[in-house]
Protein backbone atom coordinates (compact mmCIF):
# COMPACT_ATOMS: atom_id res chain seq x y z
CA UNK A 1 0.00 0.00 0.00
CA UNK A 2 1.24 3.50 -1.15
CA UNK A 3 0.90 6.64 0.84
CA UNK A 4 1.38 10.32 0.42
CA UNK A 5 4.36 11.73 2.13
CA UNK A 6 2.10 13.64 4.19
CA UNK A 7 0.42 10.83 5.76
CA UNK A 8 3.86 9.84 7.03
CA UNK A 9 4.48 7.16 4.44
CA UNK A 10 7.47 7.25 1.52
CA UNK A 11 7.27 4.62 -0.96
CA UNK A 12 10.64 4.56 -3.39
CA UNK A 13 11.57 2.81 -6.33
CA UNK A 14 15.50 2.85 -5.78
CA UNK A 15 17.55 0.96 -3.04
CA UNK A 16 18.11 3.46 -0.26
CA UNK A 17 20.76 3.09 2.80
CA UNK A 18 18.99 2.96 5.83
CA UNK A 19 18.34 5.60 7.56
CA UNK A 20 18.69 8.13 5.36
CA UNK A 21 18.67 11.58 5.33
CA UNK A 22 16.53 14.04 2.99
CA UNK A 23 16.51 17.47 2.84
CA UNK A 24 13.15 18.96 2.65
CA UNK A 25 11.76 22.11 0.56
CA UNK A 26 11.87 23.94 3.68
CA UNK A 27 15.65 23.70 4.01
CA UNK A 28 15.27 21.34 7.32
CA UNK A 29 16.61 17.76 7.39
CA UNK A 30 14.24 14.54 7.47
CA UNK A 31 15.24 11.44 8.41
CA UNK A 32 13.44 8.19 7.07
CA UNK A 33 13.85 5.18 8.82
CA UNK A 34 13.05 1.77 7.31
CA UNK A 35 10.46 0.02 8.62
CA UNK A 36 9.37 -2.77 5.81
CA UNK A 37 10.03 -4.62 2.57
CA UNK A 38 9.62 -2.77 -1.27
CA UNK A 39 11.02 0.41 0.36
CA UNK A 40 8.38 1.67 2.24
CA UNK A 41 9.42 3.70 5.02
CA UNK A 42 8.36 5.97 7.71
CA UNK A 43 9.28 9.82 7.42
CA UNK A 44 10.34 10.70 11.44
CA UNK A 45 9.39 14.22 11.20
CA UNK A 46 6.30 13.34 8.97
CA UNK A 47 4.77 11.34 11.60
CA UNK A 48 5.23 13.57 13.76
CA UNK A 49 2.97 16.56 12.22
CA UNK A 50 0.40 13.99 10.51
CA UNK A 51 -0.15 12.74 14.70
CA UNK A 52 -0.94 16.36 15.56
CA UNK A 53 2.82 16.73 17.98
CA UNK A 54 4.04 19.73 17.74
CA UNK A 55 7.77 20.81 17.34
CA UNK A 56 9.33 22.92 19.58
CA UNK A 57 8.68 26.82 19.79
CA UNK A 58 11.49 28.93 21.67
CA UNK A 59 11.07 32.64 22.14
CA UNK A 60 13.30 34.54 23.93
CA UNK A 61 12.11 36.49 27.14
CA UNK A 62 11.93 40.41 27.27
CA UNK A 63 15.34 41.60 27.82
CA UNK A 64 16.04 43.37 31.20
CA UNK A 65 19.16 45.81 31.41
CA UNK A 66 20.91 45.99 34.87
CA UNK A 67 18.25 43.82 36.47
CA UNK A 68 15.09 45.92 35.60
CA UNK A 69 12.74 46.01 32.90
CA UNK A 70 14.17 48.92 30.86
CA UNK A 71 12.70 49.41 27.91
CA UNK A 72 13.29 53.19 26.95
CA UNK A 73 12.78 54.25 30.28
CA UNK A 74 15.81 55.41 33.24
CA UNK A 75 18.58 57.34 32.76
CA UNK A 76 20.88 56.89 29.65
CA UNK A 77 23.60 54.51 30.38
CA UNK A 78 27.18 55.76 31.21
CA UNK A 79 29.97 55.11 28.43
CA UNK A 80 32.57 53.20 29.89
CA UNK A 81 30.48 51.29 32.21
CA UNK A 82 29.58 48.01 32.03
CA UNK A 83 26.23 47.24 31.80
CA UNK A 84 24.70 43.73 32.16
CA UNK A 85 21.68 42.41 29.55
CA UNK A 86 19.58 39.15 30.39
CA UNK A 87 16.64 37.16 28.86
CA UNK A 88 15.14 34.01 29.43
CA UNK A 89 14.14 31.17 26.85
CA UNK A 90 10.86 29.92 27.00
CA UNK A 91 9.93 26.32 24.64
CA UNK A 92 5.76 27.12 23.87
CA UNK A 93 6.14 23.70 22.12
CA UNK A 94 5.13 20.52 23.14
CA UNK A 95 8.63 18.91 22.57
CA UNK A 96 11.73 19.58 24.47
CA UNK A 97 14.96 20.70 22.47
CA UNK A 98 18.81 19.34 22.41
CA UNK A 99 21.54 21.76 23.02
CA UNK A 100 21.25 24.85 20.52
CA UNK A 101 22.99 27.84 20.07
CA UNK A 102 22.70 31.67 21.21
CA UNK A 103 23.59 35.17 19.87
CA UNK A 104 24.02 39.01 21.23
CA UNK A 105 24.57 41.86 18.67
CA UNK A 106 24.64 45.68 19.62
CA UNK A 107 23.62 47.38 16.50
CA UNK A 108 23.10 44.64 14.46
CA UNK A 109 26.41 43.69 14.40
CA UNK A 110 28.82 40.85 16.34
CA UNK A 111 30.83 42.26 19.39
CA UNK A 112 34.39 41.87 20.24
CA UNK A 113 34.49 38.85 21.60
CA UNK A 114 31.72 37.08 20.27
CA UNK A 115 28.52 36.76 22.51
CA UNK A 116 27.81 33.11 20.86
CA UNK A 117 27.58 30.33 22.50
CA UNK A 118 25.15 26.96 23.09
CA UNK A 119 22.23 26.47 25.15
CA UNK A 120 21.35 23.51 27.21
CA UNK A 121 17.49 22.08 25.75
CA UNK A 122 14.88 23.26 27.01
CA UNK A 123 11.83 20.35 27.78
CA UNK A 124 8.47 21.26 26.37
CA UNK A 125 6.24 24.40 28.19
CA UNK A 126 9.53 25.60 30.03
CA UNK A 127 11.10 28.74 30.59
CA UNK A 128 14.20 29.14 31.61
CA UNK A 129 15.72 32.28 33.07
CA UNK A 130 19.16 31.73 33.52
CA UNK A 131 21.49 29.44 30.87
CA UNK A 132 23.67 31.32 28.55
CA UNK A 133 21.71 34.06 28.07
CA UNK A 134 23.27 37.06 29.53
CA UNK A 135 25.71 40.14 27.81
CA UNK A 136 27.78 42.25 29.32
CA UNK A 137 28.86 45.20 27.17
CA UNK A 138 30.62 48.65 28.19
CA UNK A 139 29.18 51.43 25.78
CA UNK A 140 31.91 53.32 23.94
CA UNK A 141 30.09 56.16 21.79
CA UNK A 142 27.29 58.23 22.80
CA UNK A 143 23.72 57.90 21.51
CA UNK A 144 20.90 55.25 20.67
CA UNK A 145 22.05 51.75 20.57
CA UNK A 146 20.00 48.38 20.00
CA UNK A 147 20.84 45.36 21.23
CA UNK A 148 19.53 42.05 19.94
CA UNK A 149 19.25 38.36 21.48
CA UNK A 150 18.53 35.70 18.96
CA UNK A 151 17.72 31.91 20.49
CA UNK A 152 18.48 29.18 17.91
CA UNK A 153 20.94 31.44 15.92
CA UNK A 154 22.32 28.67 13.99
CA UNK A 155 18.50 27.34 13.14
CA UNK A 156 19.48 23.62 14.91
CA UNK A 157 15.93 23.10 16.60
CA UNK A 158 13.00 22.38 14.00
CA UNK A 159 10.54 24.62 15.24
CA UNK A 160 6.64 25.47 14.93
CA UNK A 161 7.25 28.89 14.59
CA UNK A 162 10.89 30.36 13.21
CA UNK A 163 9.94 33.84 13.29
CA UNK A 164 9.85 34.49 17.07
CA UNK A 165 13.21 33.50 18.23
CA UNK A 166 14.61 37.50 18.08
CA UNK A 167 14.12 40.07 20.76
CA UNK A 168 15.60 43.55 21.11
CA UNK A 169 15.75 46.81 23.44
CA UNK A 170 16.88 49.99 22.58
CA UNK A 171 19.08 51.90 25.07
CA UNK A 172 21.02 55.06 24.80
CA UNK A 173 24.60 55.69 26.21
CA UNK A 174 25.58 59.31 27.11
CA UNK A 175 28.85 60.48 28.53
CA UNK A 176 29.51 60.73 32.31
CA UNK A 177 28.35 64.68 32.60
CA UNK A 178 25.30 64.33 30.35
CA UNK A 179 24.14 61.49 32.87
CA UNK A 180 24.78 63.98 35.46
CA UNK A 181 22.78 66.90 33.93
CA UNK A 182 19.88 64.42 33.09
CA UNK A 183 19.35 63.76 36.60
CA UNK A 184 18.96 67.27 38.23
Amino acid sequence: MSRRPSEGILQTPEPMVWPRSVRSYSGHFLTIFFIGACGLATMQTGIALAQGISLPDLTPTPITVNDTNHPGSGPPLQIGSTVHFDSGIANLGDTGTQVFNVKWLVDGQDVTPPAYGSHAGIPAHTTVPNGNSQFDWIPTTPGAHTITFIVDVDNHVAESNESNNVTSVKVTAAPTQEIASSLI
